[in-house]
């Protein structure tokens, strides 16, 4: 009977470490590994699940880190708050108070990936990001990153077009869709789904909104695959026949480490 108590003992005590909460208690981020090291998360808010398990993971030119993943360190909470002023906006100033926490693990041959949360009252966010001190470029090959929505929920998404003379735009009109729906008469031809992405989930009670954030030019500007099989839309790049619009110094190198969190608000219907 011990055995088992401390069996439950360290499963609880690993959950608690892998997650972090919103200092208003209501938004909640955990991550998982499975018992072949495979990185997942959930998201929830007022302890009603919001975002199903869902991938993580990053596949390197020279590291995989989509499978074999064990905790190295687990950084304590620190509360951290931002001011910023927007320039187009109903709201022009921004005060956003916020729980923070790193997680660093490493793969099979040792080689080591962290991940940040950040919650607040707003919702949650995370990111992707190597040690300071490794100053080796990356090639991120295939990055695994899904956001399970509940089949039944209902959606707004913009289908990402096809590259062509004029697209893609990002100007198609966003279509109501069910978790999980196929791409449905665009306008062009389209080949997944842009960021953001809105859904009303938990019976209607909550709004979440996906999107990318921190866009400051070190990672490709991201979309969502067509095929989200079982609510699951997993991040794709930019396909082969898209071009550089800006002048970029060294083009063979216009994927770097991957640094771009995700945030999803979780505010009230």
């Amino acid at each position: 009977m011990s055995g088992v108590f401390s069996l439950i003992t360290n499963v609880f005590a690993q959950t608690k470490a892998l997650s972090l909460q919103s200092g208003d208690k209501l938004n909640t981020i955990t991550l998982s590994l499975s018992i072949d090291g495979k990185l997942s998360y959930r998201v929830t808010r007022r302890n009603n699940l919001i975002v199903e398990d869902s991938p993580l993971g990053l596949n390197c030119d020279d590291q995989d880190f989509t499978v074999g993943l064990s905790v190295v360190k687990v950084s304590a909470v620190q509360q951290r708050r931002e001011q910023y002023q927007l320039k187009v906006a109903n709201t022009k100033s921004v005060d956003h108070v916020f729980e923070s926490k790193s997680i660093t693990f490493k793969n099979t041959r040792g080689a080591l990936m962290i991940m940040d949360l950040v919650a607040g009252k707003e919702g949650v966010a995370f990111r992707y990001r190597f040690q300071d001190g490794d100053k080796h470029l990356r090639l991120i090959k295939d990055e695994l990153t899904g956001f399970h929505i509940p089949l039944n929920a209902k959606g707004w998404m913009e289908p990402y077009d096809k590259a062509g003379r004029y697209t893609p735009g990002y100007e198609d009109f966003y279509q109501h869709v069910t978790a999980g729906d196929a791409i449905d008469k665009p306008r062009n031809a389209a080949v997944g789904w842009c960021m953001p992405a809105l859904f009303n989930v938990n019976n209607g009670k909550n709004w979440v909104l996906i999107s990318e954030t921190g866009t400051d030019g070190s990672y490709p500007g991201c979309h969502f695959k067509p095929d989200a099989k079982n609510g699951i839309y997993q991040v794709a790049f930019a396909d082969a026949d898209e071009k550089f619009t800006l002048p970029l110094p060294v083009k063979e190198h216009a994927y770097p480490e991957s640094t771009l969190p995700w945030t999803m608000p979780l505010e009230n219907y």
